[in-house]
């Protein structure tokens, strides 16, 4: 069989992350937060005792309960969720994969006993290919995923702000097997400030970030992410923002539709407003490509960025105008935001 390198292209795909954290961390929250703001029908797998039905006021979702959770069941569960219609499935939690009942660490013993061995090493031989198994089906899945893991707890000891010794609990690794994390496409660990800290991600605007009670911010910038096809990420050059508006014509008409008028004339206001302000309705679809133009909260999170960078607003209106014809960030299609965001820290490192 002849071999053949093609080019990479980045096509749209379903979405896997994973939220780990301790016990009270709100990662059931957390999960449910971001599934029902990405995906139109949710289903929930709840091994935590009815858990997630507590949040049923504040969440439109389908649950079922497990009460037995070899991998054999997970399989069956993310089958049926497929089967059923479903766009997203929250796994309420893979932990109980492998230390709950009928679990991975349960069926190697059963193994042992049934062999009368006692040789836990060999009936890893015979429980590894179904763990396996039930990962591949979590990879390949057609459904958005959202699992949820505990992570083993330890109590450190920290002094607060008046000098008081305090106790805090904070969360180590997860429990499951060892590298499981790195199968997921996002990974966020939750602390007990319900802080989501992105720990791994191949987002790669989502990388590094902390959001606390992470939902809607993190669901528009990762769909945008898997909506996307086109190569990631991209980094689009930009030339000195000295002359960035040499033509006049340009300067009228960027000038007439910035989102804050008169920020190339030196005004000492906020280039770009307060968040959730100035946020007018987005046109039906991108003149340039027909898409889906970007959301409301993906427009906070462009303007949340140009803030957090101190990006020089010429370089900003610039890039819009130039490179991708339009005059708002609004107006960008789901393809464009997602290559926009990926190009804004290079404004910054231009203007150093």
């Amino acid at each position: 069989m002849a071999l053949q390198f093609i080019p990479a292209v980045k096509k749209a795909l379903k979405g896997r992350m994973a939220i780990i954290g301790p016990t009270g961390s709100g990662k059931t929250y957390t999960a449910l937060a971001i599934a029902t703001a990405m995906c139109k029908k949710v289903a929930v797998a709840d091994t935590e005792s009815k858990s997630a039905s507590k949040y049923a006021d504040l969440f439109k979702f389908d649950v079922i309960e497990m009460d037995e959770f070899s991998p054999q069941t997970y399989i069956a569960v993310i089958e049926a969720a497929e089967a059923a219609g479903y766009d997203g499935l929250v796994i309420d939690s893979l932990s109980h994969a492998w230390s709950g009942k009928g679990g991975a660490l349960e069926m190697v013993d059963n193994v042992a006993k049934r062999t009368n061995t006692g040789n836990n090493f060999a009936a890893w031989r015979e429980v590894t290919p179904w763990h396996n198994k039930m990962i591949d089906k979590m990879i390949r899945s057609k459904l958005h995923l959202f699992v949820t893991m505990r992570s083993k707890m330890e109590y450190v000891m920290e002094k607060d702000a008046g000098g008081r010794t305090t106790v805090k609990k904070v969360g180590l690794q997860p429990i499951q097997r060892e590298g499981m994390e790195y199968e997921f496409d996002v990974v966020g660990d939750v602390n007990t400030e319900h802080d989501f800290v992105v720990t791994k991600t191949r987002c790669p605007q989502l990388d590094g970030r902390v959001y606390q009670k992470a939902g809607k911010d993190v669901a528009s910038i990762f769909a945008a992410w898997l909506d996307a096809g086109i190569p990631m990420p991209v980094q689009v050059p930009i030339a000195s923002p000295v002359d960035a508006f040499a033509d006049p014509a340009i300067v009228a008409s960027v000038e007439k539709n910035l989102l804050h008028p008169g920020a190339l004339s030196g005004t000492p206001e906020p280039l770009f407003g307060e968040e959730g302000k100035q946020t007018p309705e987005a046109p039906a679809a991108s003149a340039q490509t027909g898409a889906s133009p970007v959301s409301t909260d993906q427009y906070n999170a462009f303007l949340a960025d140009v803030k957090k960078l101190s990006l020089n607003p010429m370089a900003v209106k610039k890039l819009l105008v130039e490179t991708y014809k339009v005059k708002s960030a609004r107006e960008l299609s789901q393809g464009q935001y997602v290559e926009l965001m990926s190009a804004l820290p290079s404004l910054k490192t231009k203007a150093a």
